[in-house]
């Protein structure tokens, strides 16, 4: 049978929603959600999905942002998990069709989604390759818990000896505790941190209708004060560790293993597959180490970029000098 596909013009907002909420592989960056929350958070970035329809009843979805007024598109901002979604399993005239909608744009960034459970090739975009660090939960919070790292178990029941709890953000004034703490961090990790995201984002998570249910800010408290939070989403069976800060004149409450073994023990009361902690970073091995000790693995994915465009190259750049000289956030 051959396959035939045209683009969606009507209904593309239903259909990325439709085909996101079926698939068992996507993550909450390829969600219409956050795409509004990036949009709210910085205006020149815009939801620019791509829909295809299938003449066997498939449908795929690439979900894309778009920058204005440089035009640069991106799956997903700010580089986080991408690539097409379909409401079947695709084979390979579907993944070859979703594939050429790249070859549209003369400047595309493409990350792919590491639980996606394929891997493609993408003709004109050169790649590189990346690495996650996430813990398989099918094995249950008993068995995994005996594989955590001794120290994290340890400094979990020290900070549950101390008083700490774990609860979600209730109010902005909760989110704005949070940020106050991230700022601190931020000029603690000096030269090796990433991200510089603004209040705003933070605030806007917060009004997401998603909020407490696939947006969650888990905040640490102690004698009633918040001395550390962590934001996670839910989607599928994935939940990703996306932010996370700690107070420093707190540390000996241990509330980052704290709350992520908190987070942990939800996600697999919620039948979750997967806990990811977030891309490897090679310049923040300390990081890297506390992410190894949830009895945690490494899994490869491939990023896709425009090497032959200079606007696009200029464009991350740039992104990368505010990012790592000047400290502002990359997008």
């Amino acid at each position: 049978m051959t396959l035939r596909w045209e683009v969606m013009r009507d209904g593309v907002e239903e259909a990325w929603d439709a085909v996101v909420q079926t698939s068992p592989t996507a993550t909450f960056f390829q969600r219409r959600a956050w795409a509004e929350v990036i949009e709210r958070t910085f205006p020149r970035w815009r939801p620019a999905p791509v829909a295809l329809e299938f003449s066997d009843g498939n449908v795929g979805v690439l979900p894309l942002m778009r920058h204005a007024p440089i035009g640069h598109r991106e799956s997903m901002s700010p580089h986080v998990y991408g690539g097409p979604v379909f409401l079947r399993p695709p084979g390979a005239l579907h993944l070859e069709a979703a594939q050429s909608v790249a070859t549209w744009y003369p400047d595309v960034t493409l990350v792919d989604n590491p639980f996606c459970g394929y891997r493609r090739e993408q003709d004109g975009l050169a790649r590189w390759q990346l690495t996650t660090t996430a813990t398989d939960l099918r094995a249950g919070f008993d068995t995994l818990w005996g594989r955590f790292r001794d120290s994290h178990r340890r400094h979990v029941r020290s900070a549950e000896r101390q008083g700490v709890t774990s609860g979600l953000a209730e109010s902005l004034a909760d989110v704005d505790a949070y940020y106050a703490i991230y700022r601190d961090s931020l000029r603690r990790w000096g030269a090796g941190a990433r991200g510089f995201y603004p209040r705003a984002l933070f605030r806007n998570l917060f009004r997401s209708s998603e909020f407490g249910r696939g947006i969650r800010l888990l905040l640490a408290r102690k004698d009633g004060a918040v001395i550390g939070g962590i934001v996670v989403l839910h989607h599928g069976t994935q939940t990703t560790y996306w932010h996370g800060a700690s107070h420093a004149a707190h540390a000996s409450a241990h509330p980052s293993p704290f709350l992520l073994v908190s987070a942990l023990r939800e996600a697999c009361a919620a039948g979750q597959h997967w806990f990811d902690f977030g891309s490897q970073d090679r310049h923040m091995q300390g990081v890297q180490h506390f992410k190894d000790g949830f009895a945690s693995q490494r899994l490869v994915y491939d990023a896709w970029y425009s090497s032959n465009s200079v606007r696009g190259l200029l464009f991350t750049r740039y992104r990368t000098l505010r990012e790592r000289r000047f400290h502002r956030c990359p997008l």
